[in-house]
């Protein structure tokens, strides 16, 4: 994704694979702490025309058409943006957080009136991510768990299997609880068959 902005000097306060993260503004006239609600990895900073920068992201600019891209970019110019550069901040594996991050909950202090941005120790990114998938760590943590819980005859639900974290959490298929599933319907219904639709493998 391309989080542009107006100013083009050289973003040089991160390197490559380093966390960048999301502080949102607040509404206007809300003074209260503001929040980081997501990361992504940065990738490089370019400098870009306007029409350049839409050519070589399309919509990772943020909008789903040039003229929408455009009619934003001429607004925060206040005037045609033709020929106008912008700086292009280029991000991947965009993870919104499980919790909105307060800085000062996790020891950071920073100041609402900051506009452009804060360097953070990696210790604070750590921090900060540790805090923001709290919930995901609670759920991968409640999984495992439940993959290490013998099954009664009263259990009528069974997870999928453990988590894999890769650019999004997916679910493993779980042998285990295949095979006791078919084992029960077995014992119950002699043979194996399609609860829903009646369809039978075995005839098939």
């Amino acid at each position: 994704m391309n989080f542009w902005r107006k100013n083009t000097d050289n973003f040089n306060v991160l390197t490559k694979d380093e966390p960048f993260f999301f502080l949102v503004k607040n509404e206007k006239g809300v003074k209260g702490e503001r929040t980081i609600l997501g990361t992504a990895t940065f990738e490089r900073f370019e400098t870009l025309t306007v029409a350049d920068a839409w050519d070589k992201y399309r919509n990772a600019n943020g909008d789903e058409i040039k003229e929408s891209f455009i009619t934003r970019m001429n607004d925060m110019f206040g005037t045609d943006t033709s020929t106008a550069k912008i700086g292009c901040i280029i991000l991947s594996n965009f993870q919104r957080f499980d919790n909105p991050v307060y800085l000062s909950e996790v020891g950071i202090e920073f100041k609402n009136s900051v506009v452009s941005g804060k360097g953070v120790k990696e210790t604070e990114a750590n921090s900060i991510l540790e805090y923001g998938f709290a919930k995901l760590q609670n759920t991968l943590r409640k999984l495992k768990e439940l993959n290490t819980i013998g099954f009664t005859e009263d259990d009528e639900s069974f997870p999928e299997g453990k988590p894999m974290l890769k650019l999004h959490l997916i679910r493993e298929r779980n042998t285990k609880v295949i095979k006791l599933a078919k084992e029960r319907f077995l014992k119950l219904h002699g043979k194996l068959f399609c609860e829903v639709c009646g369809f039978d493998f075995e005839a098939r």
